[in-house]
């Protein structure tokens, strides 16, 4: 049985990666075993074998409310390497185009004239759809738990076409589900941190470097410059329990390695699979197996010549969602134009013929810059990450269980244990920040890891419940 270093970490996504950070800069030595070549979980990338090209498996963005995972990279010496948008361009199906941006006016009014804009809307509609943003932000979020968000849309008078129009828009992108699958109490959080609270939380932040080179190179240089041991394709075969303590953990290979504290950052449906496999009695614990999933689609296109200038763009009533432009750093010419378009909440995309949804999603491009009609698509790639997120479905929190879980010594991070947050990078760093806090709390150091939310201005203070 080899010796093991005080913190065993079980997983190298971002949670888990997250709690290594926070232990290591208060001086405890860890371990991280990651399943897999590379570390980063789902937000890391691939090599194309047509073209060798790397590619993230799908387009990750932060926003300015994301404190913790700006500190996160900070940290590890990253946050150079985002580009930050100050603006955003919605374009509707007749090409018009709605800039959203901050006008000069305090929080939350300052984003008001970009929704009082939203030209594929009727004067009656955004009128509609104002009344229910304030509706949504006046209501306490304990009033909304477990409320299905199109039952509540429906009640507050909003139309078909200004649930497409908007609350589609924005929240699918944002939570990754179909308006009939989300706790309406998502959608208030959503939209009060990312637009109501401060003028800069909305702000989207865009990876100027491929995820593997975040979340994998400059992370594990970072780890391991402060002692951090990681070991890469080094899956789990199970936990062993004595005297209601994890003693020691057991990879596939067979090594047996002595834990005085666990971290697992895993996903509950591996996590359900190792507490089976290591005969764990789960009465005390959630049932994890009812957390559902949802995936997200990744359409990858290269063009003989650019389609647009933009950087990105969000696209309304279409099957393409939101377009990266992947090609606004030097390029050569004659070099083809690529960007990435994201479908999230993609379930009908998984049945579909894959060919089909990238000819579509081609056209769709060429259809909204109609000067680029001529351009010829070289090829496309559509890529499906099939349990991308979990779901905040109506009653979700009940599922999620704590970071410290029945075990003493054992700790669960992941976006979807409990941290207020729905599926982000944002809520897979708190995770880890929270379990790396409970683990020093054990040791007896008192250490605050996570940090705090951006100021709420006075005015969204007196309008809506924080």
């Amino acid at each position: 049985m080899s010796t093991s270093p005080p913190v065993v970490i079980i997983g190298g996504g971002l949670a888990g990666l997250a709690a290594a950070v926070g232990l290591s800069s208060r001086g405890v030595t860890c371990r991280v075993l990651e399943s897999r070549q590379k570390l980063g979980g789902r937000a890391s990338s691939f090599i194309d074998p047509t073209n060798g090209e790397e590619l993230d498996n799908c387009q990750h963005v932060s926003m300015g409310c994301c404190t913790n995972f700006a500190h996160f990279m900070q940290t590890i010496g990253a946050e150079r390497l985002f580009r930050r948008e100050k603006s955003l361009t919605f374009l509707g199906t007749t090409g018009h185009a709605t800039v959203m941006k901050a006008a000069p006016l305090p929080a939350p009014l300052h984003l008001f004239p970009s929704m009082a804009s939203l030209h594929w809307l009727s004067l009656s509609e955004r009128m509609r759809l104002l009344y229910g943003l304030s509706s949504l932000l006046r209501t306490s979020s304990s009033r909304l738990r477990g409320v299905r968000l199109s039952d509540w849309l429906t009640q507050h008078y909003q139309t078909p076409r200004i649930c497409s129009g908007f609350w589609h828009l924005v929240l699918v992108s944002a939570l990754s589900e179909s308006l009939d699958r989300i706790d309406t109490s998502y959608a208030r959080k959503v939209l009060l941190d990312g637009f109501a609270r401060n003028r800069t939380g909305w702000e989207v932040l865009v990876p100027t470097e491929s995820l593997t080179r975040l979340n994998d190179e400059i992370a594990s240089d970072f780890l391991s410059g402060r002692g951090v041991v990681i070991d890469r394709s080094a899956p789990i075969e199970k936990l062993t329990l004595e005297q209601q303590l994890i003693s020691h953990i057991t990879t596939r290979s067979g090594e047996e390695i002595l834990a005085e504290d666990v971290i697992v950052a895993i996903p509950p449906y591996r996590l359900n699979s190792l507490l089976d496999a290591s005969g764990i009695d789960q009465t005390c614990w959630p049932d994890l197996s009812q957390i559902e999933t949802a995936p997200i689609a990744s359409v990858h296109l290269w063009f003989d010549r650019p389609l647009t200038s933009m950087p990105n763009a969000v696209l309304v009533d279409r099957v393409s969602q939101w377009m990266f432009n992947r090609s606004t750093g030097e390029t050569e010419p004659g070099d083809p134009w690529y960007c990435q378009v994201v479908i999230s909440a993609s379930r009908d995309i998984e049945s579909a013929d894959q060919n089909a949804i990238v000819n579509q999603v081609a056209d769709e491009l060429r259809q909204t810059w109609p000067e680029a009609r001529d351009a010829q698509l070289l090829r496309g790639r559509l890529v499906i990450e099939r349990r991308a997120v979990f779901s905040v479905t109506p009653g979700i929190d009940q599922l999620r269980p704590t970071q410290q879980s029945p075990i003493g010594n054992l700790q669960l991070a992941g976006d979807w244990t409990q941290t207020g947050w729905p599926a982000t990078m944002e809520g897979a760093v708190r995770s880890g920040y929270l379990a790396a806090e409970n683990v020093l709390r054990r040791r007896g150091v008192e250490a605050t890891l996570l940090q705090p939310d951006l100021p709420s201005v006075w005015l969204s203070r007196l309008a809506f419940p924080q």
